[in-house]
């Protein structure tokens, strides 16, 4: 009771201090944490301040640390308005904090030629053809009235009319008007229009204009509406590793905060400046 066991096994080991709930004790000092509350209890492995000459005592008491720790070690330093910070640091290719894992890090996976490295969202290329809101609306003083969606402005009269319907109804659901220029509406309610949104118009859910697209263009055997829809399609960046082809894994790897793509697009000087 009252982590007395654990006090013992800390005392056992030659250390004498203890931060318990940030707090730190003389592991002699009669500690009595609450039993009915959790606590947080950290071994405090040493106490100094950083130098050249200091450099070997500052090595064995990370690697006393680490090996107390089971891997893990805090660095807790002053900061600013006399408070401290703790920096955590680990062996493991894990984070105890979101629960992210991994395999120890191989050059394959600083490769984006091999799907150890990749992305799996754009295969390593670091592009992917997406529809491009700038195509979809070219004029974005327009109004919807004004069929400042250029997609849905073409195309037979039943389609037209179908897809301006679903535009007023939305427009009325969220309070918008048909008549202001696109650029003018909110930005959620721009985001609704070309993306969808959780909005039921007329029984279904509102697909919006660009998912409405690639659904077409993944779903139709017409060769033809391929090369309409393709008309609104352009070589982006991938939104998920953001042209670094490099999966988000590899690309959190850095030295001096600068990831491997950081790294490859240095020009020369900067590069002999940072190496």
């Amino acid at each position: 009771g009252e982590f007395r066991q654990i006090f013992a096994d800390v005392r056992k080991q030659g250390f004498v201090r203890v931060r318990v709930d940030n707090t730190i004790y003389d592991i002699d000092s009669g500690i009595k944490p609450d039993r009915k509350r959790a606590h947080t209890v950290e071994v405090v492995v040493d106490r100094l301040t950083v130098a050249t000459d200091e450099k070997s005592r500052l090595t064995d008491s990370v690697e006393a640390a680490l090996k107390t720790g089971k891997g893990v070690v805090i660095v807790s330093r002053p900061a600013k308005g006399g408070r401290r910070q703790d920096m955590l640091f680990s062996e493991h290719y894990a984070c105890i904090n979101c629960g992210i894992s991994f395999a120890e890090l191989q050059p394959r996976d600083f490769s984006f030629n091999s799907p150890y490295g990749m992305c799996c969202a754009c295969n390593g290329l670091g592009t992917k053809i997406e529809v491009d809101p700038d195509l979809v609306v070219p004029d974005k003083n327009r109004s919807l009235a004004e069929g400042v969606l250029e997609p849905w402005r073409r195309g037979g009269r039943g389609y037209i009319l179908y897809y301006r319907g679903l535009l007023r109804e939305l427009a009325r659901q969220e309070g918008f008007s048909m008549d202001t220029p696109f650029k003018k509406l909110s930005k959620d309610v721009r985001r609704h229009i070309l993306y969808g949104c959780d909005e039921y118009v007329r029984g279904r859910l509102f697909e919006g204009l660009i998912p409405h697209l690639e659904r077409l263009f993944r779903e139709t055997d017409s060769d033809y509406l391929k090369s309409e829809i393709n008309k609104y399609m352009s070589v982006l960046s991938c939104p998920v590793c953001q042209g670094g082809r490099l999966k988000k894994e590899s690309l959190a790897v850095t030295i001096n905060n600068k990831s491997v793509w950081d790294i490859v697009r240095m020009s020369i000087r900067a590069a002999a400046h940072f190496f």
